[in-house]
């Protein structure tokens, strides 16, 4: 189908753009396309163990966003090319978490059948904001940890962009 020809074609890809930044000495964008390979594999691996299961739809999401993240937007300069490129995928992100938390919700509530367990709305939605606001944190500092390991510029340099990736 159309859904699996992206989804590995987005992988070759990136395994073919890991072998030229090798090839060339790109040491740190070889770092980066290597952690975004295991990070597109990460949903498969987890829905094969049984940990949690994404349709494929959900795993193309995944994929997706690291892809137009990490791939296009650090890898090919797209943060520079186009200026609301940042403020999109973050938007994006957000929303993201958002489902993640919500399906996490739902996962912890009705996975064991023996127990009647009821979540208020209110605190499913606390949840959801809780959840993807932790995960905007952690990803803000995953981008100063690359920073000053592999001495990119993912948060430009700037507290302006970290709070404009947290409003967003």
């Amino acid at each position: 189908t159309l859904k699996k020809i992206f989804y590995y074609s987005i992988r070759f890809l990136m395994v073919l753009v890991l072998a030229f930044s090798i090839f060339i000495g790109e040491w740190g964008h070889a770092i980066i396309i290597s952690i975004l390979i295991i990070l597109t594999w990460l949903p498969a691996w987890l829905s094969y163990k049984r940990f949690i299961f994404l349709p494929l739809e959900w795993d193309l999401l995944i994929i997706g966003f690291i892809f137009f993240t990490l791939f296009l937007g650090e890898i090919n300069g797209y943060y520079f090319k186009f200026w609301w490129w940042d403020g999109f995928l973050h938007t994006e992100a957000g929303f993201l978490f958002g489902v993640l938390g919500f399906a996490l919700v739902h996962i912890l509530t009705t996975r064991r059948l023996d127990i009647n367990l009821y979540v208020k709305p209110s605190f499913v939605a606390l949840f959801v904001f809780s959840f993807s606001s932790t995960m905007a944190v952690l990803w803000e500092l995953l981008e100063y940890f690359i920073d000053i390991t592999l001495f990119l510029n993912m948060q430009e340099g700037s507290l302006v962009d970290t709070m404009e990736d947290f409003i967003a």
